[in-house]
């Protein structure tokens, strides 16, 4: 197994399925001790569903560790973003070279988007199969 990405997550739900984890990300500002006199301080809470494993015991409020392979997560950000951009790149070029104007062109790039926004859509089960997500208990210190 190659490196591992891990975030600590409070246990939201479990059922016959997955586990829903709660994760609270923070940008560098918002761990700083002046953050709640400036707006540049964030916080946002994600879900993340994990599969559930026959040996998993988990309850809801548990503290654990969601892990995810390296491998998974430059998939994910290749899926979420890098596709994109060179899919409106494409776009913009082939309009433009094709003899269409710059509207023209932006309106083919948004386009383009869409449709690969709603084939990725269509693509969820596969993806929820390829790009998975682990849960370690957290160890106590």
């Amino acid at each position: 197994m190659g490196k591992l990405m891990r975030h600590e997550g409070v246990v939201a739900s479990v059922d016959d399925e997955k586990v829903r984890v709660r994760i609270v990300q923070t940008s560098a500002c918002a761990s700083c001790k002046v953050a709640h006199h400036c707006n540049a301080s964030e916080k946002t809470e994600k879900i993340i569903e994990v599969p559930l494993s026959h040996d998993m015991k988990v309850e809801e409020g548990q503290t654990v560790v969601v892990t995810a392979d390296m491998k998974v997560v430059r998939w994910s950000l290749a899926w979420a973003f890098g596709l994109p951009v060179v899919l409106m790149i494409v776009a913009l070029i082939l309009t433009s070279l094709l003899g269409g104007d710059e509207l023209m062109a932006a309106m083919m790039a948004v386009g383009a988007l869409a449709v690969y926004y709603i084939f990725l859509w269509c693509m969820r089960p596969l993806l929820n199969r390829q790009l998975v997500f682990a849960i370690e208990k957290r160890k106590i210190n």
